[in-house]
C-alpha cells in the first residue's frame, strides 16, 4: 500500500498513460490483490494503443520506476492495428485482457519463452493451456513498423523483439504480474481486481 502513495507521488505523468496508471491502482486497491504475494515488478501493458507504439512499460514496485518501455505484439485476430476482440477460448489466436502471474520459463519454438497464468476466471484463466507465453520475435521492429504500419502479430502472446525479450527476462521473476489492458466490456465491468 505505500509504494502507491509513492507511485502517484513521484512517477512521472508522461512515463505510463492515464489509464494504465488507473488500472495499476485499482488492482492494487483490490481486496483480490490482497490475496496473492505483492510482485516485486508489474508487466503492463496497453492494447487500447496501436501496435506501432510502444506500449509495454515494466515497472518496478520497490524501486518505483518505470524499467523498460517496448513494442509488443498482439494476437492475429484481435485486430490489425489496435486490438479490438479478446479471448479466453484456445485456438482462438486472439489477445486476452486482464491479471496475469508469470509463470516458469522454458526452451519452446521461440526459444526461451515465459508461462502467463491467467488470474480472472471466465476472463483469461485459460491462458496456461492456451499456450499463452511472453516470447520474443523477429516480427517485432521498426522496420516492420515502417513497411506494413504497423508489427506483425502473434497467435495471442506477447511477443517482443528478441533484445526487448532478454532485457525483459534478465529482470522479471515467477509471480509478478502482467497487467493486459484492453478494451474489452466483460472485464473492464466485471473484473474483481476492478472493481472490489
Amino acid at each position: 500500500m505505500l509504494f502507491l502513495l509513492s507511485f502517484a507521488a513521484n512517477l512521472k505523468a508522461n512515463e505510463l498513460p492515464l489509464h494504465i496508471k488507473n488500472t495499476l491502482h485499482k488492482v492494487v486497491l483490490s481486496s483480490e490483490y490482497q490475496t496473492i504475494n505483492p510482485p516485486k515488478y508489474f508487466v503492463l501493458v496497453d492494447f487500447s494503443a496501436p501496435s506501432s507504439e510502444q506500449r509495454l512499460w515494466l515497472y518496478s514496485s520497490s524501486n518505483n520506476v518505470i524499467l523498460q518501455n517496448c513494442w509488443v505484439a498482439h494476437g492475429q485476430l484481435s485486430g490489425k492495428n489496435i486490438p479490438e476482440y479478446f479471448s479466453n477460448a484456445a485456438g482462438s489466436h486472439k489477445s486476452s485482457v486482464g491479471l496475469f502471474m508469470i509463470g516458469d520459463k522454458y526452451i519452446g519454438s521461440h526459444g526461451e519463452s515465459i508461462v502467463l497464468e491467467g488470474l480472472e476466471k471466465g476472463i483469461n484463466d485459460n491462458a496456461k493451456n492456451r499456450h499463452l507465453v511472453i516470447h520474443s520475435a523477429n516480427y517485432v521492429n521498426e522496420k516492420f513498423i515502417k513497411q506494413h504500419g504497423r508489427i506483425g502479430r502473434s497467435w495471442g502472446c506477447l511477443a517482443l523483439s528478441p533484445n526487448d525479450y532478454e532485457k525483459l527476462s534478465n529482470i522479471i521473476h515467477k509471480g509478478d504480474l502482467v497487467i493486459i489492458y484492453g478494451r474489452e466490456p466483460n472485464w473492464l465491468d466485471h473484473s474483481l481486481f476492478l472493481h472490489s
